[in-house]
């Protein structure tokens, strides 16, 4: 957090960050991002928010289960963040994909 406060960006805990949101991003380690959806994001997220992933699991296998009125999206650079990075600051960019993988199935009670 110190990091991104000393290069002006504002800084909040995930919860209040996700409260206005429109387009939220789950930027963190895979084994982390059920937990932080279920206790952190799906209580605070608006409504008709856009939800991603950069991991096309997460949705596939049923790790996060959205809510209906939410739109969800897949979005991967490919290469490592580092990369990402040093690539953009020297003027460049990285390839990246793009999906809008289908619902998965909810199962019943």
């Amino acid at each position: 957090m110190d990091k991104a406060k000393k290069a002006g960006l504002s800084v909040k805990e995930i919860a209040e960050g996700v409260k206005g949101a429109d387009f939220v991003m789950m930027l963190m380690p895979d084994e982390h991002i059920a937990a932080v959806y279920t206790s952190e994001v799906e209580p605070n997220i608006r409504r008709a928010a856009t939800l991603d992933s950069p991991m096309a699991s997460t949705f596939h296998y049923g790790q996060v289960m959205p809510r209906e009125d939410l739109d969800v999206v897949n979005d991967r650079a490919q290469a490592p963040g580092h990369t990402v990075r040093s690539t953009y600051a020297q003027g460049g960019g990285t390839p990246m994909l793009i999906a809008v993988p289908p619902r998965p199935e909810r199962k019943s009670a």
